[in-house]
């Protein structure tokens, strides 16, 4: 770790010692040697090709466990010149295809389909904030309670600085996804622990731990969703909702340095040649000024509107049914469905002869009125009773 951090400029952070110190440990795990006993290029090269042929690795990762090697191979044998001949490899040709984006129309078939899972409210604020904020799933699920900020209207949420986290730090707007995340915090299993885990198991955690989900979890539930949704499970992965969302700042005119904030890109990436060195409080009022949110004295906004629930004030995306943050209805159809409830719940405790029958409908109707997926599941249930 000192070797890394003091000699190696290309270190530039804790989190990428833990990678390298990461696949140095699946290094020695699955090599075919020790890998201390590596001694010449022809041994690398043999690992090198274990990884393809015995354990199926693509380019990208043999590429990674390559680099990972080196870097342990030239410390370990000190510089010795054969470690300057393993080569890493070309980094893998990236390309986004704005065919796979994830639309609007899909991306509502998902939120709805998260309905007919357990932890519905959770997974509706995972998929929100992924297609909202635009960050990896790494950076989403490593978020706890103390690091969101929903005092007042503009909302952030910052970065989990002491996991490891890839090229990302300082608070991040939070603009539609507000309101689901809001709607998980009412029944979140830990809401008054700063250091409880976000997006947070509801089964099978001790209040010794974080409680975070584990990413290979959470991803295969994404999918799971996804097919629930009609769509195709192998091509929504948690990464698609980043390039989406990248996709969509790009498309409305959001500035290079804007997204470059909120994608937390390097100052020297390639997407973009310039970049505007600011504070994160003043880009998140940029961003928050772009969508005009909050300072309704701010007239500079050239971006599109969010639109905002005439009750609460959630901001919404425009396609909602329900307001994701107080459950008003939106449109005429949601409007009426919420009217069935009422008249549907009225009919049966008028018809009903049991007190606690009653008071059970009564309890139901009070739930509806917050919960937009519970309504309609008792509409369902009334129509099959009548």
């Amino acid at each position: 770790v000192v070797h890394l951090r003091a000699s190696d400029a290309d270190v530039d952070s804790l989190g990428t010692v833990v990678g390298h110190l990461n696949r140095c440990r699946l290094s020695a795990e699955r090599a075919h040697v020790a890998i201390t006993e590596m001694t010449d290029i022809e041994d690398v090269n043999a690992f090198k090709l274990h990884l393809e042929d015995v354990h199926g690795l693509s380019d990208g990762s043999v590429r990674n466990y390559m680099k990972s090697m080196r870097k342990f191979l030239q410390w370990y044998h000190d510089g010795d010149a054969w470690t300057e001949a393993i080569k890493v490899g070309s980094p893998p040709e990236r390309k986004h295809d704005p065919d796979e984006e994830i639309t609007s129309d899909e991306l509502n078939a998902m939120l709805q389909a998260a309905s007919e899972f357990d932890n519905a409210t959770r997974n509706k604020a995972l998929i929100a904030l992924l297609r909202d904020t635009g960050l990896r799933i790494g950076a989403v699920l490593s978020f706890q309670i103390k690091h969101v900020d929903f005092e007042g209207r503009r909302g952030t949420i910052s970065i989990n600085e002491d996991a490891n986290v890839k090229d990302a730090d300082g608070p991040k707007p939070v603009t539609w996804s507000r309101g689901y995340v809001a709607n998980w915090l009412d029944v979140h299993p830990r809401p008054d622990d700063p250091e409880a885990a976000l997006i947070h198991k509801t089964r099978q955690w001790t209040e010794d731990e974080h409680g975070a989900l584990r990413q290979q979890y959470a991803g295969r539930r994404i999918q799971e969703i996804a097919e629930t949704a009609g769509l195709d499970p192998e091509r929504i992965h948690a990464h698609l909702f980043r390039g989406t969302a990248v996709s969509e700042w790009i498309r409305e005119g959001l500035s290079d340095q804007k997204i470059k904030h909120r994608a937390d890109w390097s100052e020297d990436s390639r997407m973009f040649s310039t970049y505007s060195r600011v504070t994160d409080e003043e880009m998140n009022d940029e961003i928050f000024s772009f969508y005009e949110i909050g300072d309704e004295n701010d007239e500079d906004g050239t971006g599109p509107d969010l639109e905002e629930c005439p009750q609460c004030r959630t901001a919404l995306r425009g396609r909602e049914e329900y307001c994701p943050g107080c459950a008003a209805p939106l449109t005429s159809t949601a409007d009426e469905t919420s009217a069935e409830v009422d008249a549907a719940l009225r009919e049966f405790m008028v018809a009903e002869h049991s007190e606690a029958r009653r008071a059970a409908a009564a309890d139901a109707a009070a739930a509806a009125e917050n919960d937009p997926d519970f309504a309609r599941a008792l509409i369902d249930e009334l129509q099959d009773l009548r």
